[in-house]
Parts: C-alpha cells; structure tokens; sequence
C-alpha cells in the first residue's frame, strides 16, 4: 500500500511539473506564422482572390482579416475551409461578439466598423491549421497620378505581424520585367517574374503596404475604373528628402560663409586697431 501511494505521487509530480509545463508552453504560441496570398486578375479589372493562413491558434473563437480602403460593396466574400476541408457557412448579417463564439465556429461573414471592412471565420477548436478564404474585389485595378493601370497592396493589412507571401498572375496575360514596375519594393528583377509569367513578391511585416504601387502596362487587359488620388507615397517622401537636404545644405553654406565673413572682419578689426595703436 505504501508502495502504491508513492507509485502515485510520482505520477501526479510527472504530470504537474512536465507534462502541463509542456501543454501550457504548445498553446502559448497562439499566432499567425504566415499567409500566402493568390491574386487572379480578370480582364474586367476585378481580382480573385485566394489566402492561406498557417495559425497555431489557441483560446481564439475567430479570426478577421481587415481589407484597406475598399468598400464593402465591391467584396464577394466566397468561401472559407480549413485544412481538413471542412466548408464553413456563410451568413449575411454578420455580428461577431464573444457572447456569441459558439455560435460563429463555423461560420464567415463580413464584419463593418465604420469605413472599415473585415473579413471573419470562426474558429472550431485550438491547434494547428491551415485556413484558405476566397474573395472577390471589384474594380481591383485602379488608375493613379502618372499610372494608367495599377494594384495598390493597401488592400493587405500592414499590421499583420507575419511573413506574408504575395503571387499575382492572369490566365489570359503573362508578366515580365517589362510590363511591371513595382514601386518602392526592392526586389531584385530576376525574382520578381517567376518562369510562369506571374509576379511573385516576400513581403513581410516592414512593408508599408499602402506605399506600394505594382504598375501595369497600358497595353495590359485589364481596365482601370476610379481615379484615386493619392500619388505613391514613397516617391513623394523620396522628394521630400531631397527637398529637406538641400534646404539643410543651403543653410549651412551660408551659415560658414556668414562665419567666415564675421571672423575676417573681426580680424580686419584687430589688425586696424594694432596698426593705429603701433603708430601712436
């Protein structure tokens, strides 16, 4: 009997102290590790668009994926599985609380804060897995001062905190290092284009993605509706800089050579004043 109680204590200090340590350390890294992003243009302008996210998901009852400055009339939210295939349900008035987690596993929908848009899927249980959503943006490619045809990435939320992986492609158009300008991404042209003809980019979470235009050839299929606006931003802060160090450049020139004058006065001044005092 004796033997049999420490035979137990032995056990329970097994699973407190090891066994729960581990389990608690497993679920501790709940995050997004990564998601690839799949951009099918259309040659109406519209893009399909297909994400994989990789989650080690704990505790969650859902995720959301803000889309940045599209309005939620141009979004067909298509369909969300995970890596066992499950299909989740669609609903159209969409609320998503956590009164009402149970309700929303397996569920996706649109979500609405103010201008905001987000795209949600609950989630069925803690673990590791792999979820695709597929969307449809209208009018995906836009018009911009000085750029005819263009993808702006604003359409991916910066405060991602992950790798993300991006592929643009067409099944009717193929890209190359001619017909596709990628503003302020510094990726070498050799790895831009894949040998398919689609445009392959590894971003990450240092990107400000609204900065960033992909330029399309004029020539290109695709139509571009709306006008925006706002220029690229990197080009106009690359600018400012030359403006700001010029300004600073100019300053301190006159800045020494308004020293430089002072001090030859001044020496002017002394040398007067030794002559005047040596002749008397």
């Amino acid at each position: 009997m004796h033997f049999n109680k420490r035979r137990l204590f032995l056990i329970a200090f097994f699973l407190v102290f090891i066994i729960l340590p581990i389990n608690n350390y497993a679920h501790s890294g709940d995050k997004i590790k990564r998601i690839e992003i799949e951009v099918n243009l259309k040659e109406d302008g519209g893009a399909d668009i297909s994400e994989k996210w990789h989650v080690n998901s704990f505790n969650r009852y859902g995720y959301t994926r803000r889309i940045n400055n599209i309005e939620k009339e141009k979004i067909i939210y298509k369909s969300v599985t995970d890596e066992e295939q499950n299909v989740y349900n669609y609903i159209e008035d969409f609320t998503s609380s956590e009164e009402n987690q149970d309700v929303l596993r397996d569920k996706f929908g649109i979500l609405t804060n103010n201008d905001e848009v987000y795209l949600f899927w609950g989630v069925n249980k803690s673990g590791i897995h792999e979820y695709t959503i597929n969307y449809e943006i209208k009018e995906f490619v836009k018009k911009y001062p000085k750029i005819d045809k263009g993808i702006c990435l604003d359409f991916i939320d910066n405060n991602t905190k992950c790798p993300i992986y991006l592929k643009v492609k067409s099944d009717s158009y193929l890209f190359n290092n001619e017909n596709v300008k990628l503003n302020g991404i510094e990726v070498a042209d050799d790895k831009r284009i894949n040998e398919r003809g689609e445009i392959e980019l590894d971003l990450n979470s240092e990107f400000i993605f609204e900065n960033d235009i992909i330029k399309l050839d004029n020539n290109s299929p695709f139509d571009s509706y709306e006008i925006v606006k706002k220029e690229n931003l990197k080009e106009k802060i690359k600018y400012q800089d030359i403006l700001v160090g010029t300004i600073i450049f100019i300053t301190a020139t006159l800045y020494v050579v308004v020293d430089l004058y002072r001090n030859h006065y001044e020496y002017k001044e002394r040398t007067k004043k030794l002559c005047t005092w040596q002749t008397h």
